[in-house]
């Protein structure tokens, strides 16, 4: 449901998101967009054990959501991207 753009930097990257066709993200990303306008939405962290993570964080009253699936496709090579991920309100 989106399209991103990702600009590597030497120990990083950022991600340029925009909604694209149907899916949940797209969705979350339009609905951000219609309430506050362009700009940031959020950041994301690296984690080498994402469960652990939502279980640390749900023991710190943060109540994350389950742990869900991500695919991303680049479009002129075909190359795939997987990750799992919390997200927090």
């Amino acid at each position: 449901g989106t399209a991103n753009a990702l600009f590597r930097l030497d120990n990083t990257y950022l991600e340029l998101i925009t909604p694209d066709g149907d899916g949940p993200l797209g969705r979350l990303v339009a609905a951000q967009l219609d309430r506050r306008g362009d700009g940031p939405i959020g950041l994301a962290f690296a984690s080498s054990d994402v469960d652990a993570a939502r279980a640390q964080l749900d023991a710190n009253g943060l109540a994350p959501p389950a742990v869900s699936a991500g695919e991303g496709r680049d479009t002129s090579t075909g190359m795939v991207r997987r990750w799992r991920s919390v997200l927090l309100p």
